[in-house]
């Protein structure tokens, strides 16, 4: 119901928006009492309201006119259908509110026993989907494992630069099986981590990612707020080069990733194991706290003296590349998944530390990252020793410092 207050200001603002009156039209001096569409039934509104809601309600219904009145006509179009949106999940409040408590909550059960079903409706149509596409990728990967098996007895090198090389040039000749057989031979030689960061990927949960989206498939590697990730548009050059991207379809480019991350696994290189997901036979790259949890889950079955003595840094992080020349300088970045299992096994990893049996180029690496470690909340008993352990050793410099010996020392000639 408009106050005084209301009437006076209202014309105002009705001339700015009212077009011209003609003159077989006069112009009212009246305000206009509802911006409201044609078919708006304001006694019908009230009526469904208890009198004691009545009076806000007209004073809401007042201050959205008031609103709709300073508005573009697409902008109140779009208001108008937002507010019977609203109207219609306030009429299905009401008629709950008609209802007997017992009645209502019949009428909420029955609710979510039909949302109860539709949700098991849906699980079991992306279920038998999911079989389906099993079925069908099951022979597709095994044709490409095939392919791939024979490209592996092609390749006679061990040499990692060797490697590489070859690497970029199956990627220049557009050779998806000769590709993915030579990073699977690097990754069994436990050298994945030369060619990512080769091409300037860290070689880490997200480096493997963004390799697989940009250089297998093509596309944009996007990292979203929640940690998850997902594919962009499409790109025609691998950043940083002049090279095509290998132009794999999603899934099979996910199941290379997939195929990597096993035997990656097999040789404790933790940093990029567990990458993918296989989710009603599609395949899906996890984020770092799906991640986190299957390798803390899956390392927590190995005997912790196995993992003190034969994971390096590779099992706990990854490696981000600092310059563009081979050797180019690169910088140890502790994973999630490798800060999980120091939070989980810190503590009973200290005695292995203090009796020298720790892997030194994992000690030199974490050492690194003591202010991290110590932030995140690692045992400080771990965090004392392993600085004890580096300080006292020296085993941060350990192999350079030997390397500088050794060619300063004098030899016998020949």
């Amino acid at each position: 119901m408009p106050t005084p207050e209301a009437e006076t200001n209202a014309p105002e603002e009705a001339e700015e928006l009212e077009p011209t009156p003609t003159p077989e039209t006069p112009e009212s001096s009246e305000a206009p009492t509802t911006a409201a569409p044609p078919d708006f039934d304001w006694e019908a509104e009230l009526n469904k309201l208890p009198p004691e809601k009545r009076w806000e309600f007209l004073v809401q219904m007042e201050e959205q006119t008031k609103a709709l009145l300073k508005l573009s006509e697409e902008d109140r179009r779009a208001a108008v259908a937002a507010r019977k949106e609203e109207r219609e999940k306030l009429e299905a409040k009401l008629d709950l509110l008609d209802l007997s408590p017992e009645e209502r909550k019949e009428k909420i059960e029955e609710v979510e026993r039909k949302v109860e079903k539709i949700e098991e409706d849906i699980v079991q149509i992306r279920r038998e989907t999911g079989s389906y596409f099993v079925t069908i990728r099951a022979e597709a990967e095994r044709r490409r494992r095939a392919a791939e098996a024979e490209e592996l007895k092609e390749l006679t090198t061990e040499n990692s630069d060797e490697l590489i090389d070859l690497f970029v040039g199956a990627l220049k000749e557009r050779n998806p099986a000769r590709c993915a057989a030579i990073l699977r031979k690097l990754t069994a030689d436990t050298n994945e981590n030369e060619l990512l960061n080769y091409l300037g990927y860290s070689s880490d949960i997200n480096g493997m990612h963004k390799f697989t989206a940009e250089v297998m498939i093509g596309r944009e590697f996007i990292k979203k707020p929640d940690g998850t990730f997902e594919l962009g548009g499409k790109i025609s050059k691998i950043p940083g080069t002049d090279w095509k991207p290998l132009g794999l379809e999603p899934q099979t480019a996910f199941a290379i990733e997939n195929d990597i991350s096993y035997v990656a696994e097999e040789k404790n290189h933790w940093g990029v194991a567990r990458l993918v997901e296989q989710r009603f036979g599609q395949f899906y790259q996890v984020s770092e706290e799906e991640q986190a949890g299957a390798v803390t889950a899956e390392t927590s079955k190995l005997n912790l003296q196995t993992i003190c003595r034969q994971f390096n840094r590779l099992a706990f992080g990854g490696e981000i590349p600092t310059g563009v020349l081979r050797p180019f300088p690169r910088k140890f970045q502790i994973s999630r998944s490798g800060l999980g299992m120091l939070l989980r096994y810190g503590g009973l990893m200290t005695k292995f530390m203090e009796k020298g049996e720790f892997g030194t180029n994992l000690a030199a690496e974490l050492y690194k990252q003591l202010d991290v470690l110590r932030a995140a909340g690692v045992a400080p008993t771990f965090c004392n020793a392993l600085e004890k352990y580096v300080e006292e050793k020296g085993v941060e410099t350990q192999a350079g410092e030997a390397v500088r010996k050794a060619m300063a020392a004098p030899l016998p000639k020949a």
